[in-house]
This record gives C-alpha cells, sequence and structure tokens, in this order.
C-alpha cells in the first residue's frame, strides 16, 4: 500500500526534470549560431546572382528591341535599308553595325563611361537579286560593354530572319 508521503512523491516532479540543462540549452544556441552565420554567408552570393540576372534580362530585352527594329526596316523609301530605331543597316553583307548602349537607355556609336551594353549587327546571308530567300541578321549583345568588370563579360546572341524581298 502507497502511503501519503509516497504519493505526494509521485505527484511532484523532480526539479531537474523541468527545464533544460545549461549544456542543452549551449549546445542548441550552438546549433542556431551556426545556421544564422552560414545562412548570413550567402547573402552575397544571393546579392550577386541577383546583379547578374538583372543584367541578363535587360540584356534579352535589348535583343528583342534590336531584332524587332530590324524587322520594321522599310524596303522602299527614303530610310529603305535602315532601321528606324537605332540605324542599323540591314542586307549589307559587308557592313557590320556595332553601338553601345548606356544605362538609361540611349545608345551611342562610341564606347562612353555610362556604356552598358555592346551590339553588334552583322548579315549573315543576303539573297542575290531575283532569289525570294530571307536576309540573316546576326545580333549579338555582351555586357559590359568595357570588358573590366567584376560579373565578367557575358554575351547573348541571336538570329533574326527577314523577309525583304
Amino acid at each position: 500500500m502507497v502511503t501519503g508521503t509516497q504519493r505526494d512523491q509521485l505527484r511532484k516532479p523532480r526539479l531537474s526534470r523541468l527545464g533544460f540543462s545549461l549544456i542543452e540549452v549551449t549546445i542548441a544556441l550552438g546549433i542556431a549560431a551556426f545556421c544564422l552565420v552560414s545562412m548570413i554567408g550567402l547573402i552575397p552570393v544571393g546579392l550577386n546572382n541577383c546583379g547578374i540576372a538583372a543584367l541578363q534580362t535587360e540584356a534579352i530585352n535589348l535583343l528583342s528591341a534590336v531584332a524587332a527594329d530590324l524587322r520594321n526596316a522599310p524596303t522602299a523609301g527614303v530610310n529603305a535599308g535602315f532601321s528606324p530605331r537605332y540605324n542599323i543597316q540591314v542586307g549589307d553583307p559587308t557592313q557590320s553595325t556595332v553601338f553601345y548602349v548606356n544605362e538609361d537607355g540611349g545608345n551611342s556609336s562610341v564606347l562612353g563611361p555610362k556604356s552598358q551594353y555592346r551590339v553588334s549587327v552583322t548579315t549573315v546571308y543576303q539573297p542575290n537579286s531575283g532569289q525570294t530567300r530571307a536576309t540573316w541578321e546576326n545580333v549579338n549583345v555582351s555586357w559590359p560593354a568595357a570588358a573590366n568588370s567584376k560579373f565578367g563579360q557575358a554575351t547573348l546572341e541571336t538570329s533574326v530572319s527577314l523577309a525583304r524581298n
């Protein structure tokens, strides 16, 4: 049979079992600190990747804009053979057009301090007169415009087919 004193001892937990020991708390804090330091160490990598992704997105948009500009070049009239926005000569295999795009979206034929992208357009195939084949233009966007950068040199390239005859 259980006496009153024994019953009281069964009901009351011992003080040593009420919480965590100092060693357990120290180990938990050490693990948490290690995880936080590891995550903080990844922040510069994430910011660098974010910057690279932003530059790539701008370069893709620029590549699309140049391709659309080439497609909108008139085939007759005063400005025949030149694209309306970037003034690129279309369909001349002897002529390669290079221009630089600034941070604010403006373009220039010379490399400037604010130049961010270098755009090169080259005619790959121009059909002979009388042929009904498409004109092929290679469009190359590279950044940074000046090759010395912490991000390095990156390039996007596409070909544009133009039905010009």
